[in-house]
């Protein structure tokens, strides 16, 4: 059996000014943070890349352990669970049609301008059919993942029986940008999503996908309701890419990100007070990555990783500039939040104190009442007819109380 994909170097934080031409500028942000012991982490470390004069990708997969913790045995490395496998497979297939697409790209623009090939008259044919990126990609994850789980026997033991278990699966969510046409496209397969953060203080934080749940509840409700996955990236079911392209604001902050970083705070507006606040108390662009990891950390229960450029800023201080507006206006609600949370929480641990103190109080004064109260109870008295086995109520009622008799036949 072929050897599992090597551990990645998984650095806190890969975060670095990223010049693409001189009217741009792109800073790479890059997050991965692992829950996990080291190494275990199912989600893939994230994509950030621009190798093209005006094109650039980042990309996010987040492993699935539930669906895929059954565990594939190599005889030269150690085990992993099916989620670990699919979260870096399906990245390396996106990485390679992602090459394929800039290849092409590449051709195209290198390509003669008329039929002397060479120094021959050649009638050239058209331009090849377009290249249509998401048909290829999920042709290429179908088959190449198919492929895998057959060479590694995944999927194969048998061993969990349900129909939540599946194959290598992984979510996915990509988003290419292209600055010359000034758009953005989306991408992706189950809940892990993709962010456009614009710095006008009347919008901010945009969530251009739409997460793949069975039950489709908004942002808000996802964050308390453990809705099923109605879809995802895998070798043992059919699956679908889901496409948005959208016009990219100017400047902006494209990113993509897993649940670790926005499924463990209380609204999506903290997720947003999360990324501005850090961003904010920074001096640069890796500080800001740090900062933000920190955060992140403070609050996720799962595996966390972010990719995202920085567009169109020259440096970090116009950058955090831009957006200081619209950061008062995410903490000034925040803030609220936070205030009326701290007063329910002082007022639930105040109600629950005096729910106790009003319990002890209630036995104290009864205990003290009862005494004279229950007084002429402790007095004989004789049941007419006589029940069979003797008169329960010829024994003072305390008597009974004491030793369990409640003068009924068992």
């Amino acid at each position: 059996m072929e050897s599992p994909p090597q551990t990645e170097e998984r650095s806190s934080d890969i975060t670095r000014p990223y010049p693409v031409e001189s009217a741009t500028w792109l800073y790479r942000i890059v997050l991965d943070h692992q829950h996990k012991p080291e190494g275990a982490g199912e989600d893939a470390p994230p994509i950030a890349t621009s190798d093209h004069p005006t094109r650039g990708l980042i990309g996010v997969f987040d492993g699935l352990g539930g669906a895929g913790g059954e565990t594939v045995e190599f005889d030269d490395g150690p085990a992993r669970t099916n989620a670990w496998l699919a979260s870096r497979r399906a990245s390396d297939i996106v990485l390679e049609v992602y090459k394929q697409l800039i290849g092409r790209m590449h051709t195209a623009q290198s390509a003669p301008s008329s039929g002397d090939l060479y120094g021959q008259n050649v009638e050239l044919s058209e331009n090849r059919p377009p290249f249509d990126f998401t048909e290829e990609l999920k042709r290429a994850l179908q088959e190449d993942l198919t492929r895998y789980a057959a060479e590694i026997g995944a999927g194969g033991s048998g061993r969990l029986k349900s129909k939540l278990i599946k194959t290598l699966p992984t979510t996915m969510a990509i988003c290419m940008f292209d600055l010359s046409s000034r758009e953005y496209t989306a991408i992706w397969a189950g809940d892990s999503r993709v962010y456009c953060l614009n710095p006008n203080r009347d919008v901010g934080l945009q969530q251009v996908t739409t997460d793949h749940l069975k039950t489709n509840p908004d942002a808000m409700q996802n964050l308390t309701r453990d809705a099923i996955m109605s879809n995802c990236v895998s070798a043992s079911a059919d699956f679908v890419l889901e496409e948005r392209q959208l016009t990219m604001p100017s400047p902006c902050v494209l990113i993509a990100a897993t649940d670790g970083c926005f499924g463990y705070v209380h609204t999506p507006l903290q997720f947003e007070y999360m990324l501005l606040s850090s961003m904010q108390e920074a001096q640069s662009f890796p500080e800001w990555g740090e900062r933000l990891k920190a955060a992140i950390i403070q609050v996720t229960g799962d595996d966390a990783t972010l990719a995202a450029f920085a567009i169109g800023w020259p440096d970090f201080a116009t950058c955090r500039e831009h957006f200081a507006d619209r950061f008062q206006w995410c903490a000034k609600r925040v803030n609220a939040l936070d205030a009326k949370r701290d007063l329910v929480d002082r007022l639930e641990k105040d109600l629950g104190q005096a729910r106790e103190e009003l319990a002890t109080l209630l036995q104290e004064q009864w205990e003290e009442y009862r005494r004279v109260y229950e007084f002429p109870t402790h007095a004989p008295s004789r049941v007419v007819p006589k029940p069979q086995g003797g008169d329960p109520s010829a024994t003072p009622r305390r008597a009974r109380e004491d030793t369990g008799d409640d003068g009924e036949e068992s």
